[in-house]
């Protein structure tokens, strides 16, 4: 049975197709070819849907794909009157399912195409079909309605049956065939939908085959819509201006939806510019052996070249651009958009070509060339916006960005470059913008933009340009990246920008000024080497960076714990301010202060590893904290530093300072603990110097002479406890000397204490050698405050009380036995008592002569060859405050006089702390230059000594409390003393460690190993346990070591 209409044919095939597959799912011997196709099949049949034809009318069934495309459509078949074989006619045939199977299956496996291959017929090309062999009972000719074979509700359980068989094998695909497969889904619907002439064509409307190809003709308006091809046998599409009908010319301005969808084997396609609408799918999974060009398409429609391949494709004022037009799109050669306004979503996903360019003010909507595969160099140039995503994992050899564009957050992000980025005009760089980036080049960025938060985060590139003083950076914008040189010419560097950045080279151009914010913390170079011992490996420090000469401000922990090794600083500079944690525990071991520096603000280089720091004329202040903690800081120089009025608390606290400080004549104010824990030998205070901090320099090294000058108004707790001061004078401006201040020194002069004075605080010159303090003016004095010295003149008559307890004083004399009374041993002046009141206690004469003490005449007796005796002191005050001492008598004529001393470890002895004085017969003193002297252990054994040519050799050991005995000579004569050497009652100890940790809102885990904890002057600190360690957050409050949950830097 023939029929005239070649379309009817080829829809009765692919009805027949249908009936075939339905077979084979019901032929049980054969499920298995069934069940293949359909798991290679997994977008044309999901689970749950029934594929079926209804008796009433052509059905067509779609596809929906894991995307979701459209479930079901429904198209009516147009009927008309039978025209004789070769003339064209008016009846378009109904579009099949087999146009879908074919879409689906190209979209998921390309066997999938070749199993159905014989069942499929192109849509395209139906026109063009011919069959005579057809099944009598599934069409009628003529006006009749075209009838679909029956399905039966057999046909349906089985066919549902093997989908859901298939159904977990097909949800397995990947997913960017899921997408391929509802393109094609979306391709086919349309398709069937689409190349029929519409159901209510007018008269004035018709659909015609003129010359290679189908036009459906307006003769109203005298405009042409291209539907399809009417010739298999043409390979290149190329559509003309216009075309001619019944001697009518129309204008042709468009190309239908799926008009050429699905063909394989094409050449190149040209549309010409009077082609103003591209429909949906309208070249969808076709392929081209040549190229494509579109002229002026305002509107290309969604998925219009999905999937298609051709070796380039060239696009002239395409206006629109739909939704998944390109997408999967694969090419040879490049693309070349042109005056683009719109490139809608996902417009180019999955594109492969060999390179992409897009010129004019295009909108690229978000997704849109999603996961682009280019071979060579991408260029977008003034595009208005890049939206979100837009270009996300792009792969592409190079990629130049230029104009006033808006790049939208992650538009490039996990982008693969393996050339480099220029961006030349943007205006804002989105959140996220290239985050996970990888260029293998260099990334340009324009002048003065905005960068949003974390724009390049982690990513990785050879080098990074940034210029333009109004860029702006969002938080972390470059953070955890990975460059090998950085330049940057930013007006304000901050929020973290670089944070923990790998580079081996960082420059400031001459724009920056201002570095805040934590805007380099943790950066250190790309090599990332294990630690050694636990500690960080020097080998991953930055060697240097210039701070250029424009930069004016660095604070807020802007360099903190950053690894680089050296920083100089441009000779002009105009640095005025270092600021809190500048470079707090940054590895820099040396960096010039410029002479411009004004401030050095609070823990600028806490922690830090500087060996030495000079300090310039403009220095105002240096901050709480500044230098501070254990570093190896062994010099400071103030001899510039002409401006500096105030060192802030610990300023220099626990450093290795042992240079002799010379302080500059403005300095008003030291601070608590300013340089408490160093190795200051020597100290001179300058006159202007007003205030003097507790613990300000205890526990140094400080030696002979200090001056305490005039301005000085009060001296602090503890303020020189524990140094070797041997002459100390105290100004007439002083009116407080805080507790212990000078405690456990070696004051060996007669101490006045100026009338300014108003309070003495408790043990205050306790442990010292002093033999004479005068109290001029009426202090308020604290217990002890004179204690376990060698005071035998003690004077301070109007002092209100006198004095406190002075316990514990040791003298010795040198004398005869006709000078024995108190009067020659004591001078008293106190509280309305004198010598004359002493009780005397413990006498012990030499070699058991017994020696007694006549209350009388307040003098001693002993018999004739005594050497000498000893005993024990106490005076009582009308106060009620006790002194006692222990006095011992020599008697012999000494040629070399020395008594003992106490001094405390770490504590520096010298000849003459131990020497009197060596007086000859003729009563001439020998000075103490002239003598010889040796020092012995405790075994007898010389550890230093001087010669008579006066070299010194050897050292005593003053870290362990032991026993020396110094034995001084001039010719025959010689005298020994002992030196005790006695353990401090405090050391200062070092807690070093940083420990950096990822919070997880769980429970951080202290790692006690990353913290060493070591205390001076020989004690042994043990093995550092959890337990020892306090934890204090960013406000001070203190926190418990299992809940160390939050983010931020913790104080131990």
């Amino acid at each position: 049975m023939k029929f005239g209409s070649k379309r009817t044919v080829a829809a009765l095939r692919t009805k027949q197709t249908v009936h075939v597959r339905f077979r084979m799912y019901k032929a049980k011997k054969r499920w298995l070819i069934a069940g293949t196709a359909l798991l290679l099949m997994p977008a044309l049949f999901q689970p749950g849907q029934e594929v079926h034809a209804d008796s009433k009318s052509p059905q067509t069934t779609a596809v929906t794909s894991q995307s979701g495309a459209t479930a079901e459509t429904t198209a009516k078949t147009a009927t008309g009157n039978t025209q004789p074989a070769g003339t064209t006619t008016q009846n378009t045939a109904a579009a099949s399912s087999s146009a879908a199977v074919n879409a689906a299956s190209s979209a998921t496996q390309s066997s999938a195409s070749s199993i159905a291959s014989s069942a499929v017929a192109s849509t395209g090309d139906s026109a063009a079909s011919t069959s005579d062999a057809t099944d009598s009972k599934s069409l009628a000719t003529g006006s009749a309605a075209v009838k679909p074979q029956t399905v039966t509700q057999e046909d349906r359980s089985l066919a549902s049956a093997a989908v859901q068989t298939t159904s977990a094998a097909a949800s397995s695909t990947a997913s960017s065939a899921s997408s391929q497969a509802s393109l094609a889904a979306q391709s086919a619907t349309t398709t069937q939908a689409n190349t029929q002439a519409p159901a209510n064509a007018t008269a004035a409307e018709s659909t015609q085959t003129i010359g290679d190809y189908t036009y459906s003709l307006d003769t109203a308006n005298g405009t042409a819509t291209v539907t399809g091809r009417a010739n298999a046998n043409v390979t290149d599409i190329n559509i003309g201006a216009s075309v001619t009908y019944n001697g009518q010319t129309f204008k042709v301005t468009a190309i239908n939806n799926g008009a050429f969808a699905t063909l394989n084997n094409l050449g190149n396609v040209n549309v010409a510019d009077t082609v103003t609408s591209i429909g949906e799918n309208a070249f969808a999974y076709s392929q081209f052996t040549g190229n494509i060009t579109i002229e002026n398409a305002i509107d290309v429609g969604s998925a219009a070249f999905a999937s298609v391949k051709a070796v380039s494709v060239t696009l002239n004022g395409t206006a629109n651009i739909g939704t998944k037009t390109f997408a999967y799109a694969n090419l040879s050669g490049g693309i070349t958009i042109a005056d683009a306004k719109t490139i809608e979503t996902q417009a180019f996903f999955g594109l492969t070509a060999s390179s992409l360019k897009i010129d004019g003010q295009a909108d690229i909507s978000e997704s849109a060339f999603e996961s682009a595969n280019i071979a060579g160099d991408v260029t977008v140039n003034n595009a208005q916006t890049i939206d979100k995503n837009a270009f996300a994992s792009l792969k592409a050899q190079a990629l130049t960005i230029n104009g006033q564009t808006d790049i939208g957050e992650g538009a490039f992000i996990y982008a693969q470059i393996t050339g480099s980025v220029n961006i030349t005009g943007a205006n804002t760089i989105g959140d996220n913008a290239f985050q996970f980036a990888k260029v293998t080049d260099a990334i340009n960025v324009p002048d003065n933009v905005a960068l949003g938060e974390k724009a390049f985060y982690q990513v990785y590139a050879a080098s990074l340009s940034l210029n333009g003083a109004a860029t702006t950076f969002g938080n972390q914008a470059f953070a955890m990246s990975r460059i090998g040189q950085v330049t940057i010419n930013a007006a304000t560097i901050d929020q973290q920008a670089f944070f923990h950045l790998y580079t081996d080279q960082l420059t400031f151009g001459d724009d920056v000024r201002v570095i805040t914010d934590g805007a380099f913390q943790f950066i250190e170079n790309t090599k990332e080497l294990p630690q050694i011992d636990g500690k960080d490996n020097p080998k991953n420090q930055i060697d240097s960076l210039n701070l250029s000469a424009n930069i004016k401000t660095i604070t807020n922990a802007a360099f903190y714990a950053a690894k680089i090794t050296v920083i100089t600083v441009a000779p002009d500079s105009q640095l005025t301010t270092l600021g809190y944690q500048a470079f707090a525990f940054a590895t820099v071991t040396s960096m010039d202060m410029p002479d411009s520096l004004e401030q050095i603000g609070d823990q600028a280089f806490y922690g830090g590893k500087l060996v030495k720091v000079a300090f310039g004329p403009k220095l105002q202040s240096i901050g709480n904290l500044a230098f501070a903690e254990f570093g190896p800081l062994g010099n400071a120089d103030f001899s510039r530093a002409t401006a500096l009025e105030t060192i802030g608390d610990s300023a220099f606290a626990y450093n290795t300072i042992n240079n002799a400080i010379a302080f500059p004549a403005k300095l008003v104010s030291i601070g608590n603990a300013a340089f408490v824990g160093n190795r200051i030998p020597a100290l001179k205070l300058n006159n202007g110097l007003q205030t003097i901090g507790d613990t300000a320099f205890g526990y140094n090294q400080i030696q002979n002479e200090l001056v305490v000058p005039d301005s000085v108004t009060d001296i602090g707790k503890y303020a020189f406890v524990y140094n070797s001061i041997s002459n100390l004078t105290l100004g007439n401006g002083l009116k407080t000397i805080g507790q212990e201040a000078f405690e456990a020194n070696v004051i060996l002069n007669a101490l006045t204490i100026p009338s300014s004075v108003t309070t003495i605080g408790a043990k205050a010159f306790n442990v010292n050698l002093m033999p004479k303090v005068i109290i001029a003016g009426a202090p308020v004095i604290g217990k002890e405050a004179f204690s376990t010295n060698r005071i035998t003149v003690l004077q301070a008559s109007t002092a209100q009380p006198a004095t406190p307890d002075a316990l514990n004083q040791s003298a010795d004399a040198y004398t005869d036995s006709a000078h024995v009374s108190l009067s020659d041993f004591f001078d008293v002046a106190i509280s309305g008592v004198t010598h004359q009141d002493i009780v005397v206690s413990n006498i012990k004469g030499s070699n058991g002569v017994k020696v007694t003490f006549d209350t009388a005449s307040k003098s001693f007796k002993m018999p004739a060859q005594t050497q000498g005796f000893s005993f024990d002191w106490s005076l009582k005050g009308n106060d009620g405050v006790t002194y006692t001492g222990h006095y011992n008598v020599h008697l012999d004529d000494p040629v070399i006089r020395a008594h003992d001393i106490s001094l405390f470890t770490g504590q520096v002895w010298k000849p003459e702390l131990n020497f009197i004085d060596a007086v000859k017969q003729d009563g001439t003193s020998v000075p103490l230059s002239e003598l010889t002297w040796t020092v012995t252990d405790e075994n007898g054994k010389i550890v230093s000594e001087k010669d008579k040519n006066g070299i010194v050799t050897g050292d005593v050991d003053n870290t362990q409390p032991t026993t020396y005995t110094v034995t001084y000579t001039y010719g025959a004569e010689s005298g020994s003393a002992k030196i005790y050497y006695n353990q401090r009652l405090a050391a200062s100890y070092a807690l070093v460690g940083t420990q950096t940790t990822t919070a997880t809102g769980q429970p951080i885990t202290v790692d006690t190993k990353q913290f060493s904890l070591s205390l001076g002057e020989g004690f042994d600190a043990g093995t550092l346990q959890l337990s020892d360690l306090n934890f204090f957050d960013a406000n001070g409050n203190q926190v418990a070591a299992d809940a160390l949950t939050a983010t931020g830097v913790c104080t131990v």
